[in-house]
């Protein structure tokens, strides 16, 4: 029963995806407007993110607007990896709804939601990974775990380094609200390739990638972050 109940959850989300992704697309060049006009926000080498075909990108995490900063530099759907606390936010629920973001559970292998990246991914999808984890403390990049390069090396996607620059003094650890008027700006990296990175085994293959993909991030922030 159980498994039917999933299979027809399924086809009901293939069904609304055309819907979701159209709402999708018009709410963020409303918000796209909103975070130009609050933030003056730049993008940086959008160039370096394919247009289509599987990718991640993966940024810092210094505030809580940050998907909404990644979702108006782009132009194509993204969807994001999200804590299942974020899920339980009212407000927050429709907008993960439409990017279909993917639930991950804290502080453990979720493998479930690996499989589902991989799924997306392999399906042609961009999908949004904070390589860190969880937010930054005091805008100060954090090291990053494997989980992005594991992802990488099991769907065959490239990743795409992303540094989201001078948002932490837009929204402060201890500040309630953000504020507006200062300048953030969106960069993005050159893509890294798993198959291009070193190592005997696959632990030391993923260290690789996270200690290059983490560097990338750092150098993309031109040392603030």
């Amino acid at each position: 029963m159980r498994v039917k109940e999933r299979k027809d959850k399924t086809q009901q989300g293939v069904q609304h995806r055309p819907l979701r992704r159209f709402v999708y697309r018009v709410l963020m060049a409303l918000i796209r407007v909103f975070i130009k006009l609050l933030f003056g926000l730049r993008v940086r080498n959008r160039v370096n993110v394919p247009l289509r075909g599987g990718v991640i990108i993966a940024p810092n995490h210094p505030t809580y607007l940050d998907p909404l900063f990644i979702g108006a530099a782009l132009p194509r759907y993204v969807s994001f990896v999200a804590k299942r606390l974020v899920f339980r936010i009212p407000v927050l629920r429709t907008f993960l709804w439409l990017d279909e973001s993917i639930p991950i559970r804290e502080f453990s292998a979720d493998v479930g939601a690996i499989r589902k990246c991989i799924r997306r991914l392999k399906a042609g999808d961009a999908v949004v990974i904070f390589p860190e984890g969880t937010r930054s403390n005091y805008g100060h990049l954090r090291p990053g775990l494997p989980g992005v390069a594991l992802i990488a090396m099991l769907s065959g996607a490239p990743i795409i380094p992303c540094a989201i620059v001078n948002a932490y003094p837009a929204w402060r650890l201890s500040a309630p609200l953000p504020r507006p008027h200062w300048r953030v700006e969106v960069r993005f990296g050159e893509p890294i390739n798993v198959e291009q990175c070193h190592g005997d085994k696959r632990d030391a293959i993923l260290d690789d990638v996270t200690r290059r993909l983490m560097h990338i991030i750092r150098q993309l922030g031109e040392d603030e972050l």
